[in-house]
């Protein structure tokens, strides 16, 4: 696996067919998960009625992602924006009811599955569309991690004078970024990362419970605090 991250000169053969094998285990581990964890009775009472939110708090405080969709509200920036290549592409995405660490879970596990089926159709659609830009020419040349790494150093967006603001779809939630140029001097940025935002709800989350369900919530709503910090 070393050579997905470029720490091999050139790529090996048969790349698609070990990727196409990578996907079909990680389906597999997904199902041994449901049927392990979601069917086990002692993981269902412990998070069943856990970290409740309503809408109100949801819409009050700006939460987004797994946490609005668990409490029924059908919020998806890929589907509403469609930004990239999203409108190109049939995917699913999921919502529950309760509202509790139970769903949350339940749609975490659910949008792994629906990322995993997009990994695969953009597998398909690159490598095996003879109408599409093929990519094989550029995983048969050198690729090595000093050249991913110039090639993030080396590409620049061109941002005129003014306010630009945009959003993407993060696996914890909505993740945007607001940038500030003077002609072509970047005066202020703003990151809107989806971690400090739950991590204010944990009030509201654990109202009624004792503090070690304080554990449960945390791991359950993905904080890294590594995001927080920025």
């Amino acid at each position: 696996i070393f050579f997905l991250f470029g720490l091999f000169d050139v790529l090996v053969c048969f790349f698609v067919d070990f990727f196409f094998c990578l996907i079909i285990s990680l389906f597999f581990c997904l199902d041994l998960f449901d049927y392990f964890i979601f069917n086990n009775r002692i993981f269902y009472t412990r998070l069943r009625g856990l970290g409740i939110i309503d809408i109100f708090d949801i819409n009050f405080l700006g939460v987004s992602g797994v946490l609005a969709r668990s409490s029924g509200i059908i919020w998806d920036v890929r589907l509403f924006s469609n930004y990239e290549i999203y409108f190109l592409l049939k995917f699913y995405f999921n919502f529950t009811q309760i509202s509790d660490s139970f769903d949350r879970s339940l749609c975490r596990i659910l949008d792994t599955r629906a990322s995993l089926l997009i990994i695969k159709k953009l597998c398909n659609f690159f490598f095996l569309n003879e109408h599409s830009p093929q990519l094989y020419d550029y995983f048969i040349t050198e690729n090595t991690i000093e050249s991913i790494i110039m090639l993030f150093y080396s590409l620049w967006i061109l941002l005129l004078p003014g306010c630009s603001a945009v959003s993407v779809e993060h696996p914890k939630g909505e993740y945007s970024i607001l940038i500030v140029m003077t002609w072509g001097v970047c005066c202020r940025i703003r990151i809107r990362c989806s971690d400090f935002v739950h991590l204010c709800v944990l009030d509201v989350l654990l109202r009624g419970f004792l503090l070690h369900d304080l554990v449960c919530i945390l791991g359950n709503i993905d904080v890294v605090f590594g995001s927080v910090d920025r």
